[in-house]
This record gives structure tokens, C-alpha cells and sequence, in this order.
């Protein structure tokens, strides 16, 4: 019985591991709009945000993105985080000013 119990989990684990990693099927329109913002990013893992809108995480430069693209390979947004530091001295005032 314990093989059998063995057996049954090594199983799991393996079906568990393929859908791991199974790769979503971007539209073309998306692959290509991407491709075209960002020609030189070769490692992109994709997401859907929701049903119109597919996102893409990638590291350029050092740098860790996130971009958004609508179902038509329409560019909605990019985002990366930046250090407190990098703000220029203006905003940071006002950011003092108002929340500190």
C-alpha cells in the first residue's frame, strides 16, 4: 500500500509540474506589439491581467518591468519601481509636506 500511496503522489507531483509549466497562448498581435516596444527582452513571462488585457514581466537593464497589453496588441502601460532617492527634490518636498 505505501508504494501504491508513493506512486499517487509522484504522479500528482509531475501533473502538477506540467501545468506549472505550461506556456499561455499569447495573441500574435500581443507577441509582436511587445517585440516591437522591446526588441532586445528575449526572457518574458506573460499573464492574463483579465479577459482584454495580457501582461508581461521582464528584467531589461537590471531593471525589473511590468507592461500591459489589450487583446489587440494595443500598449496600455508600463511600470517599473524606482528608489525614493531617484524622485527629484521637488516631489519629494511635496511628498513630505503632505504625508510625513
Amino acid at each position: 500500500m505505501t508504494n501504491f500511496k508513493i506512486y499517487i503522489l509522484a504522479l500528482a507531483f509531475m501533473g502538477f509540474q506540467a501545468c506549472a509549466e505550461k506556456e499561455i497562448d499569447v495573441p500574435e498581435k500581443v507577441k509582436t506589439s511587445f517585440s516591437k516596444k522591446y526588441p532586445e527582452v528575449k526572457n518574458v513571462k506573460w499573464g492574463k491581467e483579465n479577459e482584454t488585457e495580457w501582461e508581461a514581466e521582464f528584467e531589461w537593464n537590471g531593471v525589473e518591468y511590468s507592461t500591459s497589453y489589450s487583446n489587440d496588441g494595443t500598449w496600455k502601460e508600463t511600470e517599473y519601481e524606482i528608489d525614493f532617492s531617484e524622485i527629484p527634490e521637488n516631489v519629494t518636498q511635496i511628498w513630505e509636506e503632505k504625508f510625513e
